[in-house]
């Protein structure tokens, strides 16, 4: 929604009333698409294709690696860190939380893979398709942050539950004086 802006200046001693169409408050303006110039979008598409598809490829191996992680986490707390004592409040919502990142993650690759698939310099509208990768790529980058955030805070929990489970307790400090001291 646009709401109109005006500002008032005196310039040698005339009044000068400016309006301006611009965003309503609490709105930020977004310029409109520039068109697509048909030699360098077809210079830059192979480029454009590459990138995209080094970033949906290498999804892969970074998930299996954060994968494993949270495997060996869940292990480590269920054979080792719960049976020492360890109790990690809310470890089954974190569970979940992470099994459905990792769902999460399979459907922003697959959307990623069909928007670098649908890009291209010949069709009705190139800056839209690029918009769309931009931003199907930007969500799958989020994706993987927000797991690996995920089983970060899970690994953090476990540790410090376990870290606090082995600790030994203090004795009671005694007031006595030690022999041999004056």
């Amino acid at each position: 929604m646009l709401g109109t802006l005006a500002c008032g200046l005196v310039l040698g001693g005339f009044a000068v009333l400016a309006v301006a169409q611009g965003p309503a408050s609490g709105q930020i303006a977004t310029p409109a698409p520039s068109p697509v110039n048909p030699e360098a979008c077809k210079q830059a598409e192979t480029g454009i294709k590459e990138r995209a598809a080094a970033i949906v490829e290498q999804a892969q191996p970074d998930r299996q690696v954060i994968d494993q992680v949270a495997t060996q986490v869940t292990r480590y707390y269920t054979d080792q860190a719960e049976p020492a004592g360890a109790k990690v409040r809310d470890y089954e919502a974190a569970t979940k939380e992470i099994e459905k990142r990792q769902a999460a993650i399979d459907g922003l690759v697959e959307d990623a893979k069909s928007a670098r698939d649908a890009f291209s310099c010949e069709g009705n509208n190139p800056r839209q398709d690029l918009d769309e990768l931009t931003r199907s790529l930007t969500a799958l980058s989020k994706g993987m942050k927000d797991y690996r955030g995920t089983v970060r805070t899970l690994t953090v929990s476990v540790r410090t539950a376990d870290v606090a489970a082995r600790r030994p307790t203090p004795s009671p400090i005694s007031t006595e004086k030690p022999r041999g001291v004056l």
